[in-house]
């Protein structure tokens, strides 16, 4: 295993250093000698400037262009054009890690912007601890937002929300090492008691730091677990979402062009937040026709799938939710689709590999636009069985999908007649969505097993 986070490790920083000759770190390291020591050399003999300085400067000069050859000179401009990317994706949730490749990654960011953090906290010698770590953390902020708009607008990378993250934690810690290091070399040549004085200065100076983590770490726990209040989680679930907040650590917004005939986009901004639901919005721009969808981060494989929704009632429209992943012609899709056009009535379907064909109506005997009802679909190896309000409606048991795939939620007009009915083109549409569980087929199994134990005894 561990050579295999080795070779990981060695891809990632082969890929990330494409691009980046020693010809040309040493043609930009003499750049760098002659601009910053040319000029600083005649500052110092007017005493303006001291040695001491002056070296400072030139490394915060070096690093600066380390930095920058790892993101904006490696690449030709216009390789990159508008990529944005606004998700949060650190490769772990509380589940533990799901995508090792992020956490390496994010953790060379962090990494890479360590020595950075050592570099600013110098120039803050003189100052007062929390005033260096703050000062220096800031500045790391500022530097990875400006090369992630200098990427955008060359074309040379993309904008990405979590290098600020993570280069911001890389500047922090390279700051703390330096600060708490220049702490402790400032106790030396004291009397005692002078020295218990500064001991006791510093680790006052570190509880307080390590206040300000436990608050930050507080804060993010919040962010990311806070749709998972004690009063609708089941805590035998591998996954859950009550929707109260937006969860950028679960949950990407999609916003690229859908596949429809016609020109339907997925925007951001119909996906909403309040009171304690999600809701799913079919809109119109300019450009035609929107929907709203989300999808998770992490894809999962065999296990129960659950949500509990208010559909769209409105010819030529769909509310779903479902699971999707493909390869090629490799694939996974499973599905709760409710028409518009009759929301009495709730669609199941699958695809394997691309190939469909296993459409069924079920009649619910109620409006599933007009109150919140629990769906669900449980998918082993062998079958999928559906579920409406816990009762099992439905089972197939033929050409089963194997691919793990993602969770997704989503409403949207369609250009489908024959299937859909003609869509009259209201606005705004919205489809609700209360919360949603997946939980593995190992833990059904574990928690059939405990029923079935505290039954006999």
């Amino acid at each position: 295993m561990t050579n295999d986070y080795l070779y990981l490790i060695e891809i990632i920083l082969r890929r990330e250093t494409e691009g980046i000759t020693l010809t040309n770190q040493f043609i930009l390291l003499i750049l760098e000698v002659l601009a910053v020591f040319g000029s600083g050399i005649i500052l110092h003999k007017k005493k303006y400037i001291s040695y001491r300085r002056l070296f400072q400067i030139f490394l915060l000069v070096a690093y600066a262009g380390v930095l920058m050859s790892f993101t904006v000179l490696r690449r030709q401009p216009g390789s990159r054009i508008g990529i944005v990317n606004l998700d949060v994706d650190l490769g772990v949730t509380a589940n533990g890690i799901y995508s090792i490749w992020k956490v390496i990654f994010n953790g060379l960011n962090i990494i890479l912007f360590v020595p950075w953090g050592f570099v600013v906290c110098s120039f803050f010698k003189n100052r007062g601890f929390l005033f260096r770590i703050l000062a220096s953390t800031v500045i790391g902020s500022v530097t990875s937002l400006f090369l992630e708009c200098i990427q955008l607008l060359t074309g040379t990378g993309r904008f990405e929300v979590n290098d600020l993250i993570t280069n911001t934690v890389g500047t922090f810690i390279g700051a703390v090492i330096l600060a708490v290091g220049l702490s402790i070399m400032n106790i030396r040549g004291r009397r005692k008691k002078d020295i218990k004085e500064r001991r006791d200065l510093v680790k006052k100076k570190l509880s307080i730091l390590v206040g300000i983590i436990l608050i930050a770490a507080a804060a993010m726990l919040r962010i990311s677990h806070g749709d998972e209040d004690i009063l609708k989680r089941n805590y035998n679930t591998t996954f859950f979402s009550n929707f109260n907040i937006p969860n950028v650590f679960k949950f990407r917004k999609s916003t690229w062009g859908a596949a429809q005939k016609y020109d339907l986009v997925w925007k951001a901004e119909n996906v909403q937040y309040k009171d304690g639901k999600m809701s799913l919005k079919i809109d119109r721009d300019e450009a035609g026709p929107t929907g709203g969808e989300i999808s998770t981060k992490k894809k999962f494989g065999f296990g129960l799938y659950q949500v509990r929704m208010k559909s769209i009632k409105n010819n030529g429209v769909v509310s779903a939710f479902f699971n999707y992943s493909r390869d090629g012609q490799k694939g996974t899709e499973i599905d709760i689709e409710f028409l518009g056009y009759d929301t009495t009535k709730v669609q199941f379907d699958y695809y394997t590999d691309c190939v469909g064909g296993h459409e069924y109506l079920y009649d619910l005997g109620f409006d599933s636009s007009e109150e919140y009802h629990d769906y669900a679909f449980d998918w082993s190896k062998d079958s999928i069985k559906w579920y409406v309000d816990g009762e099992m409606v439905y089972e197939a048991n033929t050409d089963i999908p194997q691919m793990e795939a993602y969770i997704f939620m989503s409403a949207w007009p369609g250009d489908f007649p024959d299937w859909l009915r003609e869509y009259d083109g209201k606005v705004p549409l919205y489809a609700y969505y209360d919360w949603c569980s997946y939980t593995s087929k190992e833990q059904v199994e574990n928690d059939i097993s405990s029923n079935e134990e505290s039954k006999t005894e």
